[in-house]
């Protein structure tokens, strides 16, 4: 028998009033997910990978690397789905839609006037398909061996050959940008920088775009920061960025200890195999745990967020490993963050 939670369902202790006034005034959640376009054959992944790969060859082949762990985690309503398909680019938008996401932020691939993986999103616009709002995340990032160990080949470099090379970004992004479903945040475009801090020059970046804008006749950006938890303290706002995107996929919380799972020995063994049910994990192996706020420490980490302009994120899984569940623990109560 399986247990299952209805997440539709709420109820309140019996003599107990649950006090509702302040869903009233709460700000709305947009929700936007990020979309990986990499579920589609391209001919530089047939020559670096072999012929036909794409994210489904790692979802796939994933063990388990411990008891309870389920892998590979395989697809559910759409199958081992192929972007190239319009019927499948919907299917996705109807999903989307009816779980409450708002739009999709596709990850886009420039590099130095190349572009990777674009067709999705070049499809969706010039189809006017599906109708799901959408923006955009610059991926940008040098691509190497590293998901398959060998950090050292390099695949495709990222580099940043100047304002020549930043116009022509500009252009090629030009029809995503007029097109009525892109998502604005206070009224101006959102373009979300992957690796923000390896940005030369963001502002000049920054005010070349702004100008471009201007020239044709747009409402101007609004430049979001993506940043990962141990990065949350970097100074955003002096490099130019209007927001950070905060990325949570290695921190976990509990009873107000701070835990970090890295890639060598845990710096909390105890926590860990109490947080895993008693067992001891290979840490050189484990990827990711599920977030768990202590009540208070989220509370105030919501208020620094709303005064810093900082977005949090749900990541719940990549390149099918699954997220390791953290037992014994009290998830917080989250609020709305604009």
């Amino acid at each position: 028998m399986t247990n299952r939670v209805n997440f539709n369902r709420t109820e309140t202790a019996p003599g107990l009033h649950r006090d509702d006034s302040h869903k009233a005034n709460a700000p709305k959640i947009r929700v936007i997910a990020f979309y990986l376009p990499q579920f589609h054959p391209v001919p530089e992944n047939d020559s670096w990978w072999g012929k036909g790969f794409t994210e489904w060859t790692n979802v796939a082949k994933a063990e388990a690397l411990f008891a309870g762990h389920f892998q590979p985690r395989l697809p559910g309503e759409l199958g081992f789905y192929d972007l190239r398909l319009p019927e499948v680019r919907e299917a996705q938008a109807q999903l989307a839609q009816s779980a409450g996401v708002e739009g999709f932020c596709y990850y886009h691939y420039w590099f130095a006037g190349k572009q990777l993986l674009e067709r999705p999103l070049k499809e969706v616009v010039e189809s006017g398909s599906p109708a799901l709002p959408f923006c955009i995340c610059w991926a940008n990032q040098t691509w190497s061996g590293i998901w398959h160990g060998n950090s050292g080949k390099i695949l495709i470099e990222q580099t940043y050959p100047g304002a020549t090379d930043d116009e022509a970004h500009f252009m090629s992004l030009l029809p995503a940008f007029r097109d009525p479903r892109y998502i604005k945040i206070d009224g101006r475009l959102s373009f979300t920088f992957f690796r923000p801090k390896e940005r030369p020059n963001s502002r000049a970046f920054f005010d070349q775009w702004q100008r471009l804008a201007s020239i044709h006749g747009l409402s101007g950006f609004h430049f979001t920061a993506h940043l990962f938890e141990d990065e949350r303290e970097w100074d955003y706002r002096n490099a130019g960025f209007d927001a950070a995107v905060i990325v949570n996929n290695l921190k976990a919380y509990r009873a107000g200890v701070d835990f970090q799972e890295t890639m060598g020995p845990s710096k909390h063994p105890a926590f860990t195999r109490r947080a895993m049910g008693g067992q001891t994990p290979n840490t050189a192996k484990l990827r990711m745990v599920c977030v768990e706020s202590h009540q208070g420490k989220t509370r105030r980490a919501l208020q620094e967020n709303r005064a810093l302009r900082r977005r949090r994120t749900v990541f719940s899984r990549w390149r099918g490993r699954r997220p390791i569940p953290l037992r014994h623990t009290k998830l917080g109560q989250h609020r709305a963050q604009r």
